[in-house]
């Protein structure tokens, strides 16, 4: 549930007293942060979530598993780009959602060369914000490496699924305005699209 539209995630983790440590609720041993209201997620999930990207995309990296192969795996990791999911992840794992986009044009030392075979054309930019950590960047790259291949391909319900399917492809056929794509506004910017000024995401 929720990875489903029903939970619009907070943008950032809760924190116990003003700028203190995160706060958790404890369920039979396990360790659980609030991500909406009402809604918790195991702080172990997370960990995994973060542990099986790097994974795929070290596979991606070292040509194991084919783009095509990443791309088809779109509705394990899109979901992941909407609704503040990658805020939330990319602030609990310590990356500053304030970020300025000039840092983020320059080079990102070994990153940059991993990511440098996998360079297609479109719309989307090939750069990573320099103070990401390695934490959350293999996340980032499933998610643009998908929506590079779904833009490529043509792919109309991948795109559609983030709601850039009419933003991208508006003169193909099935393209559609998505009625609430709530993209998740790092990733929007990050991968040059236009990111709105207004947050609707969950008090904390």
């Amino acid at each position: 549930l929720v990875l489903t539209r029903h939970v619009l995630w907070f943008d950032s983790p809760s924190r116990a007293e003003g700028n203190g440590p995160n706060r958790y609720i404890y369920v039979n041993g396990a360790r659980n942060a609030p991500i909406s209201p009402d809604y918790y997620v195991d702080t172990l999930t997370l960990h995994r979530v973060v542990s099986w990207s790097k994974r795929v995309a070290s596979g991606l990296h070292a040509r194991i598993i084919d783009r095509e192969d990443v791309c088809d795996m779109w509705r394990h990791i899109l979901p992941w780009a909407k609704d503040n999911r990658f805020s939330f992840m990319a602030a609990f794992f310590g990356v500053s959602r304030d970020f300025d986009r000039r840092d983020s044009l320059g080079p990102f030392d070994r990153l940059s060369a991993l990511l440098r075979p996998f360079r297609r054309r479109g719309p989307f930019s090939q750069t990573v914000p320099r103070q990401w950590s390695g934490d959350i960047a293999p996340l980032y790259i499933l998610i643009r490496t998908v929506l590079e291949e779904a833009y490529r391909t043509r792919r109309v319900e991948i795109l559609h699924f983030v709601g850039l399917d009419k933003e991208l492809l508006g003169d193909l056929a099935g393209a559609t305005e998505a009625m609430t794509p709530r993209m998740d506004p790092i990733v929007r910017a990050v991968i040059g699209l236009p990111v709105s000024e207004d947050s609707d995401a969950p008090a904390a």
